[in-house]
């Protein structure tokens, strides 16, 4: 209580100096700058809390993403590019030790190895919070200590913990019905269905391959199929069902993609808001591939136009809008600036097997085989 009043009593007696206009300058001005400074470093203090509380309970680094700068590990080096997903300002994957390909062959094995972590990825997927917390605790406990340091620093220090318990509440309250799923909504999930433990496993288990080259029909059918009857409101398995998906979708068997996406029906309106549209999304490419009538298409792109109309989209749905573009016009002068987008975002990509899907499906629609 001392220390809080000790503040108070500096706040006000660097406005009642001879220089107080100079001073109340630097002080809105050192306010404003950190508003943008301490979201960001919270920002980093939770991505960096997932990897350091993964790397201690036996996850393996993939990438991390601040913003757009991503860095990922390929072949053993740390390399850095850039990607952006919307709704999404930071991201931190890992992959449960031990899950290596070979041992992926059928899904007892993935049910085995999150078994074996089962009180272990909680840490993981919690860890940004905790960071949080304890970062927020330390910034609170400086700003109002004995300590030299100015009131500006000490207020930016209190914005600091203020941005940090945010993100704390924002990751550490499970909500299902947001753009996308917090930490602690995936935690309930995984918790929930044992059969989202095992596709969670190989959901981390195969983003490592799929980053050096491999795409969704490199892996083993049994690893991609997700059984008849799950529930698909578990964005833990929904996103496996697309995964599913984009197997089928990748070995070319339109119809069986299309059944796939059937299986969504019952629960759309049960969906995270990014499942339901990459869901909906994947209708239209496939319902423009295998040429559905034009009402059904222009319905859907009447929903998903906002979605679409996002030039920073993520590169599926960039494939979905490029397909759309194809459909509607494909004079030589759009083919040739759906070829030249196709290969800046390939080139740039972070993903490389993700890029070399979508890339080869638009080159599909351009020259049909």
């Amino acid at each position: 209580m001392y220390h809080m009043i000790h503040f108070y009593e500096l706040f006000l007696n660097s406005f009642g100096e001879p220089n107080a206009l100079h001073n109340y300058m630097v002080f809105s001005l050192i306010c404003i700058i950190s508003i943008p400074i301490m979201a960001s470093v919270q920002l980093v203090i939770h991505e960096v809390g997932h990897c350091i509380f993964g790397l201690l309970t036996g996850f393996q680094f993939i990438f991390i993403r601040i913003g757009s700068i991503t860095l990922i590990k390929r072949e053993g080096k740390i390399i850095i590019k850039r990607h952006s997903l919307p709704g999404s300002a930071g991201q931190c994957l890992m992959r449960p030790a031990g899950a290596s390909f070979p041992v992926l062959q059928e899904a007892s094995d993935c049910l085995d190895g999150f078994i074996n972590i089962n009180y272990r990825y909680g840490f993981y997927m919690m860890g940004g919070i905790i960071l949080n917390i304890i970062m927020s605790a330390m910034m609170l406990i400086l700003a109002f200590s004995s300590f030299d340091i100015s009131i500006s620093i000490r207020f930016s220090l209190l914005l600091g913990t203020f941005y940090g318990l945010g993100y704390a509440l924002i990751n550490g309250i499970p909500n299902t019905k947001g753009k996308i799923n917090n930490d602690a909504t995936n935690f309930f999930y995984l918790r929930k269905d044992p059969l989202a433990k095992i596709c969670g496993f190989i959901q981390m288990s195969i983003l490592p391959y799929m980053i050096t080259g491999y795409t969704y029909k490199n892996f083993p059918n049994d690893m991609m199929k997700v059984p008849k009857g799950a529930d698909l409101s578990n964005a833990i398995i929904g996103w496996h069902k697309l995964n599913e998906c984009y197997y089928l979708m990748d070995l070319r068997q339109w119809e069986n993609a299309e059944d796939c996406l059937k299986e969504f029906d019952p629960y759309l309106d049960r969906l995270s808001r990014m499942l339901k549209e990459t869901v909906l999304l994947e209708t239209l490419f496939i319902n423009i591939k295998i040429g559905k009538r034009s009402s059904v298409i222009e319905d859907l792109y009447h929903i998903l136009k906002p979605v679409l109309s996002n030039k920073k989209a993520d590169f599926h749905i960039t494939r979905v809008r490029m397909a759309y573009e194809l459909y509607k016009d494909k004079s030589d002068i759009n083919i040739e600036k759906v070829r030249f987008e196709l290969d800046r975002i390939t080139q740039n990509y972070s993903n490389i097997g993700e890029a070399d899907f979508c890339y080869r499906l638009i080159k599909d629609i351009i020259i049909p085989g």
